[in-house]
């Protein structure tokens, strides 16, 4: 982010936007990162993005199907999300083969395996169908 890249280093600016930035957007550490610390998190959460997706979809095939306006926004909302993930993801991996960082492209494809993982979705498919049916049943027999 160019503000992070902006800010002086021990100011109160620097502070704010080094605990809110994720790993993707901040400029390419120097250092090779130790990726079996705790404290690292990774650059790309895949199965954050699966879940934002499953949520968005629920949200189009319960509140979408009841009211169609709401669909096109929500079908908007997913679009431009996925695409703005694709950005981000994208600019990393430019400024790392920029800076002849591969091992990076390596890690991000690594993070991205572990992606969809076959209990991720069966959690969010369960609370996609509890959801959507308690939704269904209370409309129904609210119109009724």
């Amino acid at each position: 982010c160019y503000w992070h890249q902006c800010a002086a280093r021990p100011g109160l600016w620097f502070q704010f936007l080094d605990s809110i930035l994720p790993n993707i957007l901040r400029p390419i550490p120097a250092a090779t990162v130790d990726v079996d610390t705790i404290a690292f998190k990774g650059f790309f959460q895949a199965n954050l993005l699966l879940i934002l997706i499953v949520n968005y979809v629920s949200l189009l095939l319960t509140f979408g199907a009841v009211f169609p306006p709401l669909a096109v926004a929500l079908t908007l909302a997913l679009f431009s999300v996925a695409y703005f993930i694709k950005l981000k993801l994208g600019r990393f991996l430019c400024m790392a083969v920029e800076q002849n960082r591969l091992e990076y492209l390596d890690l991000i494809e690594s993070e991205c395996l572990r992606a969809g993982a076959v209990e991720v979705l069966r959690r969010s498919t369960w609370l996609l169908l509890l959801f959507s049916s308690v939704f269904f049943t209370l409309f129904v027999f609210d119109t009724l």
